[in-house]
């Protein structure tokens, strides 16, 4: 009992020397004495709400990881702006739900073992681009307009790729640079499956 005590205390010291150090850190980057760039966070680790791996804030960093080591992205029409770029050597997970979530936001799954990218919502993944490769990419387009203006490559192993509703994915989707097989692109309500030529 007694060591769990110790324990217990040593840790809440610790974290609260962390928190001191942080602040401090945060002050004199304020007042100048330390630069921005002497500020480095592992975006390996996973991140807090609110913090520099916030997708609110960056997108180059997982907004959590899942349990087995994927990179996970979630965005909602305030987040996510910008590019997101996946990890390299590891599963990631890209969830762009909402009207216009990941509107104007690259999203670039090459380097990753394999993606999951869902766009969900009116204008979802409008105007965005998006690549993938790896062992699988999946890709779903639901919503009007969704993945609309937005050039779609997969390249992976195995594609599997979903259009659904007037426009989407319009611009073309493209396997390995030709049009995808009939099976690995399914485009309903007025989905495109076509790649431009």
């Amino acid at each position: 009992m007694f060591r769990s005590l110790m324990q217990v205390s040593l840790l809440s010291l610790v974290l609260s020397g962390c928190s001191l150090v942080v602040d401090y850190l945060e002050s004199e980057a304020e007042d100048g004495g330390i630069s921005d760039a002497a500020l480095v966070v592992d975006a390996s680790l996973p991140q807090l709400d609110g913090g520099p791996g916030d997708a609110s804030s960056s997108t180059d960093a997982c907004t959590a990881v899942g349990e087995d080591g994927s990179c996970l992205f979630t965005c909602n029409t305030a987040g996510c702006d910008g590019a997101i770029v996946c990890p390299e050597g590891r599963p990631c997970i890209i969830d762009c739900m909402g009207d216009q979530a990941c509107e104007n936001t690259s999203i670039d799954c090459t380097m990753a073992t394999s993606c999951d990218i869902n766009c969900e919502g009116s204008d979802a993944c409008d105007n965005s681009g998006i690549q993938c490769a790896g062992s699988t990419c999946n890709i779903q387009c639901v919503g009007s307009a969704a993945c609309e203006d937005s050039a779609i490559e997969c390249s992976a192993d195995v594609c599997t790729i979903l259009c659904n509703g007037g426009n989407a994915c319009d611009t073309g989707v493209c396997c390995s640079g030709a049009t995808c097989a009939p099976d690995v692109c399914t485009s309903d309500n007025g989905g495109n499956c076509d790649c431009p030529s």
